[in-house]
């Protein structure tokens, strides 16, 4: 009986770091998307490149 306990408790460790690395994941690619977007209609609006 223990072991599957401490099955249980570490398939529970294991989901929850799971969902907290896509959360990670998915905030991260939502942000390089915003930046990209936000760099490249910035230019066009203020009329020179920063780069």
């Amino acid at each position: 009986m223990p072991s599957t306990k401490s099955h249980i408790v570490s398939d529970d460790a294991l989901n929850k770091l799971w969902i907290g690395l896509v959360c990670i994941e998915f905030a991260l690619v939502l942000g390089v998307l915003v930046l990209a977007l936000w760099a490249r209609v910035r230019p066009r609006r203020q009329g020179y490149n920063p780069i």
